[in-house]
């Protein structure tokens, strides 16, 4: 039985930034899932299923998140999910809506297009769901209580307001929670939140917001190994592959991260 967890995704395309897989590598990516018995779903409906303790029902779900809302997600990766049947989770920035990530705090982090209300809606159409990444990517750790609080409530409020649709999830900006935030999620009304730490999910009941994740753009934009990676993930061995990269590239351990750059 594969190990289950929450795929990462950011940008779909082929400007080779290190948050980008390009279109055909995502393709490959879902092709595999399918040959091999997995359905893609959003973080709620695969949390959902997990929790019910239903095994059936859950053990070849596969949760597939992508970060920030870019533009490219709606024009590359809804045509190919949808012929696969597969949904996912998009989580977006309220106060960014049809912008650009102009917050450029890391520099990795490139100037791309974010999807505003009408390509977000055609993901609903499609059974996606909407998360929230916050207000406007300010990192949590760097604000007071009740910024936290205005950058969870806030942005849940607007995007359930705009799309008539409940939000359930969160993603914590770049990564960067403490516990204090999970409490604040989960008084916020979400049913999770996300990090980047790097993990599978065996049990959705233990700490619901702080969940790892596999992100899928840890090799850049090496086509060859980002399709190795997501066979090593559906294994089981995620976290081998990503020690395996650090040894090998001497990269640096970002703290909490395992080694994802995350915008």
């Amino acid at each position: 039985m594969p190990r289950r967890g929450i795929l990462t995704y950011h940008d779909i395309s082929t400007v080779g930034t290190p948050i980008s897989v390009a279109p055909d590598t995502f393709r490959a990516h879902m092709a595999y899932l399918h040959s091999n018995g997995i359905r893609g779903v959003s973080v709620d409906e695969f949390l959902t299923a997990v929790a019910s303790g239903d095994n059936a029902a859950s053990r070849n779900l596969m949760a597939i998140s992508f970060d920030d809302g870019f533009a490219s997600v709606h024009d590359e990766a809804l045509p190919i999910l949808r012929e696969y049947g597969f949904t996912a989770t998009v989580y977006v920035l309220a106060h960014k809506l049809g912008g650009r990530s102009d917050w450029r705090r890391l520099g990795t982090i490139p100037d791309l297009p974010l999807m505003g209300p009408a390509p977000l809606r055609a993901c609903l159409k499609a059974g996606w769901e909407i998360g929230s990444h916050g207000l406007d990517h300010h990192p949590l750790t760097e604000g007071r209580p009740v910024e936290v609080a205005r950058q969870m409530r806030t942005s849940r409020a607007e995007l359930e307001s705009l799309f008539a649709c409940p939000v359930y999830s969160f993603c914590y900006p770049y990564g960067a929670f403490t516990r204090d935030h999970c409490v604040a999620a989960r008084d916020a009304g979400y049913r999770s939140a996300t990090t980047i730490r790097v993990g599978y999910i065996e049990n959705p009941l233990v700490r619901p917001f702080a969940f790892p994740r596999l992100g899928m753009n840890i090799v850049r934009t090496d086509p060859r190994l980002q399709q190795a990676l997501l066979k090593a993930t559906v294994k089981g061995h995620a976290m081998r592959f990503v020690k395996l990269r650090r040894i090998l590239t001497r990269r640096p351990h970002h703290s909490g991260e395992g080694a994802v750059p995350c915008v």
